[in-house]
């Protein structure tokens, strides 16, 4: 099988960068698994950015939003994990940002939406009422680029230069 990619949320998405290349500060040692041919992260947790993710080559996606903050109260923001764009290789990597999109957004909850109002997942309104429209961009930005990447797509390929039907404050880099 070549089309073999992976993808993951939260503690998900640690595990994804890791397959990825991404190298840990103990023993410096890494887990790269090679039939992967490219990655999504969902809300990605920032490491040593500036060595971590050195290695990851192969084409990877982020995602996350505005109040994609830390469900464990370790004080994460969607801005630091954002910032795992920055420590990733230019070439082969893309961040979606969506605007009011929190941590639970990226879950796929869809049936039994989490509407916690007190406690580590406690939801911002704003991300209850926009999780359909984020459902909608995530879906249709990721099957761009497991089309583009993992089955060698051009016209993919090429929507992902600039994606379209994203709201007004979402942001979208590659390069």
């Amino acid at each position: 099988v070549d089309a073999l990619g992976a993808s993951g949320h939260s503690f998900g998405a640690s595990t994804v960068l890791a397959l990825a290349g991404q190298r840990f500060p103990v023993a410096d040692v890494g887990v790269a698994e090679p039939r992967f041919k490219a990655f999504i992260a969902f809300s990605p947790a920032p490491g040593n950015v500036g060595r971590a993710f050195a290695e990851v080559r192969r084409p990877m996606l982020l995602v996350t939003g505005s109040h994609d903050t830390d469900a464990l109260g370790r004080g994460l923001t969607g801005a630091d994990r954002a910032g795992v764009y920055d420590g990733l290789p230019s070439g082969a990597r893309a961040l979606l940002w969506l605007d009011g999109a929190d941590h639970l957004s990226f879950g796929g909850n869809v049936a039994q939406p989490l509407r916690a109002r007190w406690g580590p997942l406690k939801r911002e309104p704003m991300a209850g009422e926009l999780e359909a429209q984020h459902h909608e961009r995530i879906a249709a930005i990721t099957t761009l680029w497991w089309q583009a990447h993992l089955l060698g797509d051009a016209a993919a390929a090429a929507a992902l230069r600039a994606p379209s039907g994203l709201g007004l404050q979402d942001r979208w880099r590659s390069d």
